[in-house]
């Protein structure tokens, strides 16, 4: 006998997910980082890949026929700089002969800028989402303490009412136990 499931049952009996996303962690940072870099941060970025390319060109190609820009031509410096969506050397690959030997080291120098940039946006952003939630958190206390004593005020205005009530019946009582003996 075979049991058939539905994936409405594979659904049910899979455990959720145990993993918290925390939105603020260091290692998302990448989930901070805008799709393109302009201005001053693409002008580093091209900066930090020229004085890559021509450190690694005077460590390692110096006696080769080409220059610098033989390992790491000016078009894919201006590409890369100016976007941050390379983030892993097969991202490179159809745009580099030297993506396997150097993408690496390429994209270590601009998540390294990435980060420096990015870190400080996300603890901006932390910090604000922090404040929020204490506010939050404040006004809903604030709130629990109205309800409170909302409640102890109506308790003491029943307890009142019903002292009242059972006064007024005593009266009554005695008032009806002295026409008797009357």
């Amino acid at each position: 006998m075979t049991v058939e499931t539905t994936p409405q049952d594979v659904m049910l009996a899979a455990p959720p997910p145990s993993d918290h996303i925390d939105p603020f962690s260091l290692e998302n940072w990448r989930a901070y980082t805008r799709a393109s870099r302009t201005g001053e941060d693409e002008e580093k970025a091209r900066t930090l890949l020229e004085r890559w390319r021509y450190s690694t060109w005077l460590t390692l190609y110096f006696h080769q026929p080409f220059g610098p820009s033989g390992i790491l031509p000016n078009s894919l410096i201006l590409t890369l700089a100016s976007h941050t969506t390379f983030s892993t050397v097969n991202d490179l690959k159809g745009r580099w002969l030297l993506a396997d030997r150097h993408g690496a080291d390429v994209l270590k120098v601009l998540h390294n800028l990435d980060q420096e940039h990015t870190l400080p946006r996300i603890e901006e952003t932390r910090a604000k989402a922090e404040a929020t939630m204490a506010e939050r958190e404040e006004r809903e206390r604030e709130h629990a303490e109205k309800v409170a004593e909302r409640e102890r005020e109506k308790e003491v205005r029943e307890h009142e009412r019903a002292e009242r009530a059972a006064e007024k019946a005593a009266e009554r009582e005695r008032e009806k136990k002295a026409k008797q003996a009357a």
